[in-house]
This record gives C-alpha cells, sequence and structure tokens, in this order.
C-alpha cells in the first residue's frame, strides 16, 4: 500500500519480467531452484548458468517510486503541486522520470480544466511524462472509451491495408511499431503504462503517425475546421494535410506532413494534433453522467498516448493549451545551456557513475563542475573525486574520502538496496535542501 507511506520505495519488477533477455534466447527465471539448463551437471554449464543469471542481474531495471511528491521541488520550473507518485529509473533503457496521477471520477469530475492545464504544462516541459490511471483502468472488465484512431480499427480496407503493410519485406524498418499500433488502436492506459516500465519496444508518437498517415484524405471539408480558432487553424495548416478523426464527443484534427508510410515516422516533430473535447458539466442525477464519465475516460487515454508528439494540444471547455504552451525564450535559453553542460560532463565521465548521471540530468539538477578531479590539501592530493559541485563543496567519490569543508559521498551502485537514498541525498544536497 504505496498511498500510506512516505518513504521512497525501491522496486525491482521481477514480477511483471523487466529482465532483459533480448540479446539471448534462454529464458531466464531467478525464482525457481530448478537450474536453468537441464543435462549433465558438468563445471562448463555451471559457468553458464553462472554467465546468464549474472546477466539476468545486470538487467533488472530498478523503478523508485516516490509518493505524494511536490513536483516543482524536483523540478524547478513545474507548476507548484504535489504530484500521486514520480517513478523514476537510472537504467540506461529507461526514459523520463513519469509523474503518475490516479484519478477517481468522484473528486475529478468537475477539475478537467485544471488537470488538463497542469497535467500538460508538465509535460511541455520536456522533463517527464505524466499519466493520468482512473479506477477504470484497473479493472479486469473492459473499459468503454471513444478513440478517433478505434475509428480506423472498423475500417476492414484500413485493417488490411495495414495488415499487409506490416508484411511487406520492404517495410521490415518499422515492424517494431505493431505493438505499439495495437495498444493506441484499441488498449486502455495501464497496457501502455505498463509497456513502459517494462521497457518493451514502446514508440506511440511514431504509432500516432503511422495510424494518422493511414488516415489521410484530401476530400475533408473546410466546414470540418469551423469549431477551431484562427490560431488553431493556422498551427494545423503548418503540415500539408489537414484532415478530422473523430468518435463521438471526442476529436482530433489533424496536421500531417506529406511522406510515404515508410518514412512518416522520420517526421514526427512535424505532426500537428489538436484534441478537443467535447464536454460539459454535468452531477450524478443528469441523464447525460454515462456519456460524460466516458468522455472523461477517453480524454485522459488520448492525453496518455499522444502526449509523445512534441505538435500536440488539447481544447476542453475554458482551455486551449495552444494559447498556454510553457518555455518562454528565457527559459529555452537556459534549458539549451544546461544541456549542453551535461553534455560535456557526459563525454567526461567514469562508466562506473553514468548511471547516476543520467539521473541526475533528468532531475534538473546543477550540472557537476567538477569531473574526474584530485581535491588538493595543501600541496597533496587529499582525494579523487568523480563528480564535484565547487560552490556547494559538494562531492562523489568512488571510495571513502574526507577533506575539511567538503562533504563527499562514497558512491553507491545503482543495484544497491540504498540507492534511492543516496541519490535523493545529491539532490537535496545541489538543490540545497541540506
Amino acid at each position: 500500500n504505496l498511498s500510506s507511506s512516505t518513504e521512497t520505495k525501491s522496486l525491482a519488477y521481477e514480477e511483471v519480467g523487466l529482465i532483459d533477455t533480448s540479446e539471448s534466447d534462454q529464458n531466464i527465471n531467478l525464482n525457481e531452484e530448478e537450474p536453468l539448463y537441464a543435462g549433465d551437471d558438468s563445471s562448463e554449464q555451471e559457468a553458464n548458468n553462472t554467465d546468464v543469471t549474472k546477466k539476468a542481474k545486470e538487467n533488472f531495471i530498478y523503478w523508485t517510486i516516490e509518493p505524494q511528491v511536490q513536483i516543482e521541488k524536483k523540478f524547478p520550473e513545474l507548476p507548484k503541486k504535489r504530484v500521486d507518485f514520480l517513478i523514476s529509473s537510472s537504467h540506461r533503457r529507461a526514459g523520463k522520470p513519469i509523474v503518475l496521477e490516479l484519478d477517481g471520477f468522484r473528486y475529478h469530475y468537475d477539475t478537467i480544466k485544471d488537470d488538463v492545464e497542469n497535467r500538460l504544462s508538465m509535460i511541455k516541459s520536456g522533463q517527464v511524462e505524466v499519466w493520468t490511471i482512473l479506477w477504470d483502468d484497473l479493472e479486469r472488465d473492459p473499459v468503454e472509451f471513444n478513440n478517433p484512431f478505434g475509428k480506423v480499427v472498423e475500417s476492414k480496407e484500413f485493417s488490411g491495408a495495414l495488415n499487409t503493410f506490416f508484411k511487406d519485406s520492404q517495410a521490415s524498418e518499422i515492424k517494431h511499431l505493431k505493438m505499439s499500433v495495437d495498444i493506441v488502436r484499441k488498449e486502455k492506459s495501464i497496457t501502455g503504462l505498463i509497456a513502459i516500465l517494462e521497457c518493451q519496444n514502446w514508440h506511440p508518437a511514431e504509432a500516432c503517425s503511422l495510424l494518422s498517415r493511414t488516415r489521410l484524405s484530401k476530400e475533408q471539408s473546410s466546414a470540418t475546421f469551423n469549431e477551431l480558432d484562427d490560431d488553431s487553424l493556422m498551427f494545423l495548416q503548418e503540415a500539408e494535410n489537414n484532415f478530422l478523426l473523430t468518435d463521438d464527443s471526442l476529436k482530433l484534427f489533424v496536421g500531417l506532413p506529406n511522406s510515404s508510410f515508410t518514412n512518416i515516422i522520420d517526421k514526427v516533430d512535424e505532426l500537428r494534433l489538436i484534441l478537443k473535447a467535447d464536454i460539459e458539466d454535468v452531477d450524478e442525477e443528469n441523464t447525460n453522467y454515462k456519456e460524460f464519465k466516458k468522455t472523461w475516460i477517453s480524454l485522459w487515454r488520448a492525453i496518455n498516448y499522444l502526449q509523445a508528439i512534441r505538435g500536440f494540444h488539447v481544447v476542453v471547455p475554458g482551455l486551449d493549451t495552444l494559447d498556454a504552451t510553457i518555455t518562454p525564450d528565457n527559459k529555452q535559453i537556459v534549458s539549451v545551456h544546461t544541456n549542453a553542460l551535461w553534455k560535456e560532463v557526459f563525454s567526461l565521465i567514469d562508466e562506473d557513475v553514468i548511471n547516476t548521471v543520467k539521473s541526475l540530468s533528468k532531475a534538473n539538477v546543477v550540472p557537476p563542475d567538477m569531473v574526474g578531479e584530485d581535491l588538493m590539501e595543501g600541496n597533496s592530493v587529499a582525494c579523487t573525486i568523480e563528480l564535484g559541485w565547487s560552490r556547494k563543496k559538494f562531492a562523489i567519490a568512488l571510495e571513502e574520502a574526507s577533506l575539511d569543508g567538503w562533504r563527499i559521498l562514497e558512491y553507491v551502485d545503482p543495484l544497491a538496496a540504498g540507492y534511492a537514498d543516496f541519490l535523493q541525498k545529491i539532490i537535496d544536497a545541489i538543490s540545497g535542501d541540506e
């Protein structure tokens, strides 16, 4: 029960298969006491078993789950808000930290505008993903939702073309998108979140661009876009092809660049999407209560899957995120400068600390100005540090070290039980919280 805990939880998702076996055809199961291979009990076999077991352990993906996080303290540019959970990992295959919000309809049906605005601003910062998971996502029974891409599924012509496309030998470079396409077409949000946590072949932005390309039509009436204001229309028309995908109360206005099927995934950054939800005020006594809830579920599902697209915006009553885009010019300049500093750090660091540096760069902290340097005490070398922040008099060393006036932490391996606490101590020290 993480919701009642205030401690940081470090979990290895062994039970959902978070072991990378992509480079091995062996079936690895560290929970079984049986040998990994059947056959003679030779020394060579034992050595092979040891190598496979060691490899599996090295490829565990550890996720740090922090409940009730004041998110602006981790990422200063984000809204001042306490989020339900922050999920992060230093593993080489993990992506951005994930803000996880668990919403119940009773407490969130009348806060749609504020919820969308806060979560889209976090997404647009580029620092985190934001996933909204509803009680309905956790039910075993199928969930009804509107899905503009779902209408694509109902077309026999589309389904046949897509299946033929994935079987085409000339499309081999994008066959890895099939799982992502299937999830975006028909699965509820929890399926996509699990794909991220398992570090599967998850490419939602490319999947959405491919689905949009499949529905390309040049016969859209201009009347289709009458409900968009001039700014939204200009935004869409930055791409050569404009059309509408709709499913009842959910509309997806698409701006798609000219491209073939196989090349569209290379133009994801040129894709323009405006998601519009026709959703009105409601209470449990209203006759449209069920339809309202279905639209509410559909809206969050669509945002979860479309957030990876840079040119994505949402329109709900009282809010158009095209007018609320954050990161003004001065913040962009700071961000570019900070990214350049981190790039320099990555070019200098020892491989032993690369995962920690990845975590720190994602946490939006100040990059270290000392990498692999000696700290001097008079004319003698007091110790060697891997990372250091001279203004904070704070450093990390691979071995226990000390120097008057400095705080030096001994490095903790990412697979060790105390790694989450170690990482938090670094962030607190750099941010000035200690």
